[in-house]
């Protein structure tokens, strides 16, 4: 390889991971709203809104609540395809640690979904 090459391999390592920290990274953040900025500093001594709703199964899933088992593993099959830590493992170890932690609410979810449906 040439060191023209070489460098135009870095360039897209580097912005491949950026994309993939913009992508991965979005869906788990909330936004915070102008309103929610001047609310929090206008009172001080309260404690800021839970931010960390836990999510339900069919959220995760993204999925009806009331969706058939079928349509509950077709949608754990796509989103486990998605976030399997595997596909991510050479792109850093940050990714990949969210890839993991995506992939056990994954699991969890799945496993909540089914034993709502009596399986």
């Amino acid at each position: 390889m040439s060191g023209y090459e070489i460098v135009i391999v870095v360039i897209c390592l580097f912005v491949g991971y950026w994309a993939m920290s913009k992508v991965m990274g979005s869906k788990d953040k909330p936004q915070q709203t102008a309103s929610d900025k001047t609310e929090n500093n206008s009172k001080p001594n309260e404690p800021p809104p839970n931010t960390n709703k836990q999510e339900q199964w069919w959220e995760i899933l993204k999925i009806d609540r009331n969706a058939p088992i079928e349509q509950i593993q077709i949608a754990y099959k796509q989103q486990i395809q998605q976030y399997h830590p595997d596909k991510v493992n050479s792109l850093g170890e940050e990714l990949r640690k969210l890839a993991e932690e995506k992939s056990k609410a994954i699991n969890m979810a799945y496993q909540e979904g089914l034993k709502e449906r009596g399986q």
